[in-house]
C-alpha cells in the first residue's frame, strides 16, 4: 500500500504503534530518546536533595537554638560572675577597714609599749583633749579650722617627754605603711607645731615598702614597726 500524502501517514501511525516507535527511533537521536527517563532521575535526586537541604536546614535550627541556650547561659554566668566580684570587692575593701581599724587601735592602746623609745609618760590625748589643744590654738590665731579639722583625722596624737621636754607624736598606722603616710604624718605634724609645741611626725605599722623608708628620712619621720624603731636619721 503506497501513502500518497502526510494525511494517510499520519493515519497509518494512529493504527500501527510499532511504526511510531520505529519511526521515533528513526528521527530522534538516543540522547533525545533517553531524555525523559533523565528527567525523571533528575526529579528524583532534586527531591532527595531539598528533603536533604530541609533536614539540613532543621539541624542547623536546632543548633542556632542550642547555641542561644549556650549564650544565655554563658551570659547569666558572666553576670553572676561580676556580682561574686563585686561581693568579694567588697569583702576585701572591709577586710582592708577592719585591718586597719584594729592596727590603729593596737598601737593606741599599747602606745607606752611601741613608743617608749621616742618619749616617755606617754599619753593617747581622746577626742576632747585634742580638741581642747586645737582651739587654744584656733583662738590664738596659730591654726586655721580646716587645718585643725586635718590635725583630727591623725589616727593618735600622743603626749609625752622626751629628754624631760614636752613632746607630741603625730602618728599614721597601717598594716602597709607606703609614702602618703609618711607624708600625712609629716604634714599633720607639722601644723600641730604652729601650735607651738614640739611635735614629731611618726609612721607605724606591720610592713614599710621602700619608699615610704626614704620618703621618712627625707621628711625626718620616724619608723615604727612591731617591735623595732627606725629613727629618721637611720631609716633606709
Amino acid at each position: 500500500m503506497a501513502i500518497e500524502s502526510f494525511d494517510e501517514l499520519l493515519a497509518q501511525l494512529r493504527q500501527r504503534p510499532e511504526w511510531r516507535d520505529e519511526l521515533r527511533r528513526l528521527v530522534l537521536t538516543d540522547r533525545l530518546l533517553s531524555l525523559p527517563d533523565n528527567v525523571d532521575r533528575f526529579v528524583v535526586g532534586l527531591t532527595e536533595l531539598v528533603e536533604a537541604q530541609q533536614a539540613t536546614e532543621g539541624r542547623l535550627e536546632a543548633l542556632t537554638a542550642h547555641v542561644q541556650t549556650l549564650t544565655q547561659r554563658m551570659e547569666s554566668l558572666v553576670e553572676r560572675m561580676e556580682s561574686l566580684v563585686e561581693q568579694m570587692s567588697g569583702v576585701a575593701t572591709r577586710t582592708d577597714e577592719l585591718t586597719g581599724f584594729m592596727i590603729e587601735q593596737r598601737y593606741r592602746q599599747r602606745a607606752h609599749a611601741y613608743f617608749a623609745p621616742i618619749a616617755r609618760r606617754i599619753h593617747v590625748l581622746s577626742g576632747d583633749e585634742l580638741d581642747a589643744l586645737l582651739d587654744n590654738a584656733l583662738e590664738r590665731g596659730v591654726l586655721q579650722e580646716r587645718e585643725a579639722q586635718e590635725l583630727r583625722w591623725a589616727d593618735a596624737v600622743i603626749q609625752g617627754r622626751r629628754d624631760g621636754d614636752p613632746v607630741y607624736l603625730v602618728i599614721e598606722a597601717s598594716a602597709v605603711v607606703d609614702a602618703r603616710d609618711v607624708e600625712r604624718a609629716a604634714s599633720r605634724a607639722a601644723l600641730l607645731a604652729m601650735a607651738g609645741v614640739l611635735a614629731l611626725p611618726v609612721v607605724a605599722g606591720t610592713t614599710v615598702i621602700p619608699d615610704a623608708f626614704r620618703q621618712a628620712r627625707e621628711r625626718d619621720v620616724w619608723v615604727v614597726t612591731d617591735g623595732r624603731i627606725e629613727h629618721p636619721g637611720t631609716a633606709a
